[in-house]
């Protein structure tokens, strides 16, 4: 009898090891971060036509996009006075937190892709493209990074990354 319960147990262990294993790596994958990657890499790996031999070579991080509200711009304004101040860091880290409980509707997500494929001519090329994604990691549009400021409007969307 103590045999098996000593073969139990090890089963057991051994379960256990491997399940707790599984959950760090889906927990890993599960990450905005990796979600957006993995999104990235399916849609441009099904677009062969117009990325022929892509291959990805990095990644930015991922910055989530909020909808301008009244209350966003109101608290965008005060830091920035606060800011100028400089005198209660404080307050301004009281403002900083109210900005991030009160950011508004969620948009979607940026993230710059670098990545090589192959021109018209046949040479391998290097881009560099900002990927906007809505809120469930699909692709919604590519822009030139240095486009990215002169098309959105500021009034209609806000960067948390702008206040830094």
């Amino acid at each position: 009898m103590k045999k098996t319960d000593r073969i139990i147990t090890i089963t057991v262990v051994l379960l256990s090891l491997l399940c707790s294993c599984n959950i760090g790596s889906k927990k890993e994958q599960d990450t905005p971060q990796a979600k957006a990657e993995q999104s990235i890499t399916q849609w441009m790996e099904n677009s062969t036509d117009e990325h022929p031999k892509y291959k990805s070579l990095s990644f930015s991080e991922i910055t989530p996009r909020y909808e301008r509200t009244d209350r966003t711009l109101q608290l965008t304004n005060l830091i920035e006075e606060e800011r100028a101040k400089s005198e209660n860091s404080h307050k301004l880290d009281s403002l900083k937190n109210l900005l991030e409980n009160n950011m508004g509707l969620l948009l979607g997500y940026t993230i710059l892709h670098r990545y090589s494929t192959t021109g018209v001519d046949g040479e391998p090329k290097i881009k560099e493209e900002l990927f906007f994604l809505d809120p469930n990691f699909r692709v919604a549009t590519i822009l030139n990074p240095e486009a990215f400021d002169q098309i959105l409007n500021e009034k209609l969307l806000f960067r948390p990354d702008s206040m830094d």
